[in-house]
């Protein structure tokens, strides 16, 4: 009788030692799953539909380096390349109707819209005082924050299959034509800077598709007191001091070219997302904004935990508390909202920001008495 009850004790022992470790297994599983499920209503705008009434020079993205820019010329309605914004409005250009329409700013012969004039096979580009159905288009192209300018033809792709794309007909002199893709010699890629320069205002921050934020319960350290030589239960108070670190750090906007563009780059402040008890990320729940918008180095700092905790220990038992903490890291996109210092117009690029936050400690109580172990598990939010 005396080995069955001893056996009927282990089995107990072991059932509750199964059913908390079950417990706090099931509720880490919890915190990682809400991580998971946030998203956010923002999205990033088309970059080409946000750009009416704000000056933009449009460069090729390494085809010509010696005359990159998109140029008109003052005693002719052609459209060539330049080596530079020489400042006669010749080389800026306003890009409406999300890239349908492309308008010189002024300085030309003819201020009017970029055309293709001329037979499929042999356009060349001019400009128009009048929109013709015969026009340009522009889309994204394979390399992030460039574009293609391509022949927009209202009989495409019924009559004509086949897209033409503005291309520099060589890498060092001014002429353009248009031409398919594999006939451009990869001189078909442009980018787009704008004039002038612009102020960041705020900074929002969403889930897009691939977007991640990942949990983890990571161990800290272990605090132990031994009691098992006593035959009476003491009161301890376990004395916890830990410190970790938030890390930051903000890509450069896309879908323009944005470089040394920014007013306020290396003075704007923003807050980062939050993560409630529950472990639920917010994005519109920000920290202060002490977080600066760098594009270059990760931003890092540290913060301290001190807490308390009070516990009985049975005679004849040592107490262990295993510190752990629940960090998150994150790899979302943001959307940052910039204001043109001269036309005061408003633009939203979209760029990516990376991190690591702690959330809140997790402390796990393991006994070791003659009746087994027993797991107490107890959660304090951090208060960072």
């Amino acid at each position: 009788m005396k080995n069955l009850a001893k056996k009927g004790l282990v089995f107990l022992s072991a059932l509750i030692l199964i059913s908390c470790q079950n417990d706090f297994d099931d509720n880490l599983d919890k915190d990682l799953s809400n991580a998971f499920q946030t998203k956010s209503s923002v999205s990033a705008p088309s970059v080409l539909s946000q750009l009416s009434g704000i000056p933009v020079n449009i460069k090729m993205k390494g085809g010509n380096l010696r005359n990159p820019f998109l140029s008109a010329r003052p005693k002719d309605n052609k459209v060539v390349l330049h080596s530079e914004d020489d400042g006669s409005l010749r080389q800026r250009w306003l890009i409406t109707s999300s890239g349908s329409l492309i308008k010189v700013e002024g300085g030309a012969q003819t201020n009017g819209y970029l055309t293709p004039i001329g037979d499929p096979g042999s356009y060349i580009p001019k400009l128009l005082n009048n929109i013709m159905p015969l026009g340009v288009g522009m889309e994204e192209g394979a390399i992030e924050s460039t574009f293609y300018i391509y022949v927009k033809n209202p009989n495409y792709p019924s009559i004509y299959p086949t897209k033409e794309y503005l291309y520099s007909k060589d890498a060092v002199n001014i002429d353009l034509a248009f031409a398919e893709e594999k006939k451009t010699g990869g001189r078909h890629v442009w980018e787009i800077v704008p004039v002038e320069n612009f102020t960041l205002k705020d900074v929002t921050y969403f889930m897009d598709y691939g977007d991640r934020v990942d949990s983890s319960l990571v161990f800290i350290r272990n605090y132990d007191m031994d009691n098992r030589t006593n035959p009476n239960p003491i009161t301890h108070t376990f004395h916890i001091e830990e410190t970790y670190s938030t890390t930051s750090l903000f890509s450069k906007v896309t879908g323009l070219n944005m470089s040394n563009k920014i007013s306020n780059s290396t003075t704007f402040k923003t807050g980062l997302p939050t993560i409630d008890i529950s472990g639920s990320v917010n994005f519109e729940s920000l920290t202060e904004s002490t977080w600066s918008v760098t594009t270059t180095d990760t931003e890092s700092k540290s913060y301290s935990w001190k807490d308390d905790l009070t516990t009985i220990i049975p005679a004849n038992t040592h107490m262990r508390w295993q510190v752990y903490m629940m960090v998150y890291k994150f790899d979302v996109s943001y959307v940052g909202t910039l204001v043109g210092n001269v036309t005061g117009r408003s633009i939203r690029l979209k760029g990516r920001w990376t991190g690591t936050m702690g959330s809140k400690f997790k402390y796990v109580g393991v006994s070791n008495s003659k009746s087994g172990n027993l797991y107490v598990e107890k959660i304090v939010e951090n208060n960072n």
